[in-house]
């Protein structure tokens, strides 16, 4: 067991230093500097995804794959069309209180780092979930999490404007006229999924492959295009930690699916005047809107009807989107290619227009440029400064 830390006050007095207390025991808090959050900020913006080298400590690793192998596991799409086949059965599982607890903590640095902002409901993906990946399974699909085919695809930055009350005339107004400024701004309100190693594996991003160490953590955005990767072992299942970080406007697409009738008759909400007040209160836009009804209640919009939860039958209906578009850029050599028409000396990564700051987050992105400058990407060649000449030396 770690032991207190103490400082004596003026009066010679011990007293406990509350700030290190604080911080969460499950993670390595320290590791996260700000140059770690501002790399991760520029990565998650330009490439779509970004990663935390060795974040969950080894203790708090060890407890979850514990959790994790004792969890009841449901079978979730691998390849598309061939989910009876016993190389694709890759499966799910919701985490325990240690999982869920691993998941705030990273929100908590993830909102630290502007690469999420309000619009992120927690509670709105339904908690963290454990992934396992059985000995010869194969590589999942490519395909991405969110439903941005059928959707409006928002911006990734900046803060959408001040909404006015659910169900009145400006509310209307200001729907019809913020389409156009927020198809024509990026805003901070694309979803994105949380990914935690608890073992050595790996990960498909734009049909490359990625190694990351036990710990890791990995965020990628919900239109980044990506795949799990296949189970090396012949013997032993790979475990991971997995989490929906949804928006209001963008949820996580979930339906009942060919098959799942039976399973899903028993939960089916079938008086209309619960369904209509439902609605209201199971939709994050709403004025009415409450979290205890949303956790207890799943809705298929494609049939139009309401479902109590059910933890496999949320895991069993979860589904996901193909496409071919590439949203984001491919880095070469290590870093993104260089922004063209930028002030030279200037890091064009944190311009305060692109995330409609607040004062608060100004300052942040200050200190993010300032990091940018010294060892991330905006250094070297890539600020370059004016030559003296003879004369001047």
């Amino acid at each position: 067991m770690q032991q207190m830390r103490h400082k004596k006050t003026a009066r010679g007095r011990l007293e406990i230093n509350r700030t290190w207390m604080q911080q969460p025991l499950e993670l390595n808090v320290g590791h996260v500097t700000d140059k770690e959050l501002a790399k991760a900020n520029i990565d998650h913006h330009l490439r779509g995804w970004c990663s935390f080298e060795g974040l969950v400590l080894p203790v708090t690793r060890r407890d979850m794959l514990s959790e994790a192998k004792s969890s009841h596991f449901v079978t979730i799409f691998n390849r598309l069309g061939h989910n009876k086949s016993a190389m694709d059965s890759r499966s799910a599982a919701k985490a325990g209180a240690r999982g869920e607890q691993v998941l705030a903590d990273i929100v908590s640095i993830l909102r630290r780092g502007l690469i999420i902002g309000d619009e992120h409901v927690v509670g709105l993906g339904r908690g963290a979930t454990y992934l396992q990946t059985p000995p010869k399974c194969v590589q999942q699909s490519t395909h991405v999490d969110f439903d941005f085919v059928t959707l409006r695809r928002p911006g990734r930055r900046c803060v959408p404007r001040c909404q006015p009350p659910y169900g009145s005339l400006n509310y209307f107004l200001f729907l019809y006229f913020s389409y156009f400024w927020i198809n024509a701004s990026k805003c901070r309100e694309v979803p994105v999924s949380v990914w935690v190693a608890l073992q050595d594996c790996s990960l498909y991003f734009e049909g490359a492959k990625h190694q990351f160490k036990a710990g890791d953590v990995v965020v990628f955005a919900g239109d980044m295009r990506h795949a799990g990767a296949e189970c090396d072992s012949a013997t032993e299942a790979t475990y991971r930690l997995f989490a929906y970080l949804p928006t209001r406007n963008i949820p996580v697409p979930w339906q009942v699916k060919d098959g799942m009738a039976d399973l899903a008759t028993p939960f089916r909400v079938a008086d209309p005047k619960v369904a209509k007040e439902l609605h209201e209160t199971t939709y994050p836009c709403s004025q009415k809107f409450d979290m205890g009804s949303f956790r207890s209640h799943l809705y298929d919009p494609v049939t139009n009807t309401f479902y109590r939860f059910d933890m496999q039958l949320w895991l069993s209906g979860l589904t996901t989107q193909t496409t071919s578009k590439c949203s984001y850029a491919t880095y070469v050599d290590g870093a993104p290619p260089l922004i063209p028409h930028h002030k030279v000396g200037k890091c064009p990564h944190f311009d305060p227009h692109d995330f409609n700051a607040t004062k608060h987050e100004k300052t942040v992105l200050c200190d993010f440029r300032r990091q940018c400058k010294t060892g991330i990407y905006c250094q070297g060649t890539r600020t370059l400064k004016r030559l003296r000449t003879e004369d001047e030396l």
